[in-house]
């Protein structure tokens, strides 16, 4: 029996989010302290992933605002491409000394940039969309 067994993806979404939330708060985190980096990450990709697949409030709003970026980004710099917009995200994340809180956001946002994107990035988001899907039920 699953522990998440019929949690539901709008479930699944919300605690993801109150996990990353508050795991990712410097100086916090309870008693289990803040969040690894691997936890975040994974944290992070799943619940970007839930985001993407859920309907309804607050989490079509997330998706609608990260969509207007994606857009945004792609008017400012037309000739970079999802899966060149994908890598050099992956750089940032891999590279680039962030905030915990701020890595969660990379990952959720890397999620929306590789869902879109073709080739190996795209095929990674859909299975991370399998398993945020499939886990909860």
């Amino acid at each position: 029996m699953s522990f998440l067994a019929g949690v539901g993806v709008f479930s699944f979404a919300a605690i993801l989010t109150v996990i990353l939330w508050y795991g990712t708060k410097d100086n916090e985190g309870g008693q289990l302290g803040p969040l690894k980096w691997g936890w975040i990450v994974v944290l992070g990709l799943l619940a970007g992933a839930a985001y993407r697949v859920v309907d309804g409030f607050p989490f079509n709003i997330i998706t609608s605002l990260l969509n207007d970026v994606l857009g945004i980004i792609g008017v400012a710099l037309p000739e970079l491409t999802l899966p060149g917009l994908g890598l050099l995200l992956v750089a940032l994340l891999a590279f680039k000394k962030s905030s915990r809180r701020g890595i969660a956001m990379l990952c959720i946002f890397l999620v929306f940039v590789s869902s879109d994107a073709s080739g190996p990035l795209e095929e990674v988001a859909t299975r991370i969309e399998t398993i945020a899907t499939e886990l909860p039920k």
